[in-house]
């Protein structure tokens, strides 16, 4: 069966078998078949799709370039059905909550303020807490400090006697 088409109605009609390929791919890729299974599903003459212009079974190339597109248009609609979902399930949570303070249950409101904020990533971030025990030493130069220009361990040695050891210094500020 070959599809005759004029210039102005060819676009349609290929973009319609176009789609119809597809749908069929989709359905056989859900089903966990590979491109060669489908090429070879789709070849089938009783419930396979031939090339409606050749007569032949499609190209290896064709499902190729079928199930490329089918998975980005997979992902553009999940991403457009997350974004969908989390807009409606922030709803939800504001309705509810308004519910909740009629009710005056101000912990069940701080739990619904908490998944919100967990929904829209406004959350703080986790406190970190240190368990160790933090021991600080001050050491007081006696005299004129070192010559600040020149390199770390050139120059004279310095007198250890200019140091001073404090345990506990207080902040004169």
């Amino acid at each position: 069966m070959r599809i005759q088409l004029r210039r102005k109605g060819r676009w349609r009609a290929h973009q319609s078998v176009i789609a119809a390929r597809r749908r069929r791919v989709a359905a056989l890729v859900l089903r966990g078949l590979c491109a060669r299974e489908i090429q070879t599903a789709l070849a089938d003459p009783a419930r396979g799709m031939l090339n409606s212009e050749t007569g032949e079974p499609w190209s290896l190339r064709t499902i190729v370039y079928d199930l490329a597109a089918l998975r980005k248009q997979w992902e553009e609609g999940a991403t457009k059905d997350i974004k969908k979902q989390r807009a409606r399930e922030l709803a939800e949570m504001r309705e509810l909550r308004r519910a909740v303070w009629m009710t005056k249950e101000h912990g069940e409101v701080r739990m619904g303020l908490a998944l919100e904020m967990k929904l829209l990533g406004t959350e703080a971030p986790a406190k970190i807490e240190h368990m160790g025990e933090l021991i600080a030493k001050t050491i007081v130069v006696k005299g004129p400090d070192p010559d600040p220009y020149l390199p770390p361990g050139q120059g004279k040695p310095a007198d250890p006697s200019r140091y001073e050891d404090k345990d506990d210094v207080e902040d004169e500020n």
